[in-house]
């Protein structure tokens, strides 16, 4: 795709996730699930979108991109969990992001790993 790991490509991520969630025709799925807290043992329930949309990379090609968010009380969407699936299925990268107070990635680097299905 082209991306390094470098403030421009994150920038560039960023941008497209917050281009995503003003779309409401991308929306595919919308689910409320269930939890347990691990420290205080109650229950919640988390309100969750999840929306495709298409990531163009710097070298011309482009990858679907599932993105989940949750739906805060006032309709706010927070924290998100994307996955890139580039046309082989075979290799998939699973990136969290907190778009709150800055873009926040639990991958060493945006280029794509492959993770257990």
């Amino acid at each position: 795709m082209g991306f390094d790991d470098d403030s421009e490509s994150r920038q560039f991520i960023q941008t497209h996730l917050e281009q995503t969630v003003k779309l409401k025709s991308n929306i595919v799925r919308r689910f409320n699930e269930s939890f347990i807290n691990n420290n205080t043992g109650e229950e919640g329930e988390v309100d969750t979108e999840v929306r495709d949309s298409l990531l163009p990379g710097r070298t011309g090609k482009f990858a679907q991109v599932q993105s989940s968010w949750e739906v805060l009380p006032d309709g706010t969407l927070r924290k998100l969990e994307f996955l890139v699936a580039p046309q082989s299925e075979e290799l998939k990268t699973l990136v969290q992001v907190e778009l709150r107070p800055r873009i926040k990635v639990d991958c060493s680097t945006l280029s794509l790993c492959p993770i257990a299905a």
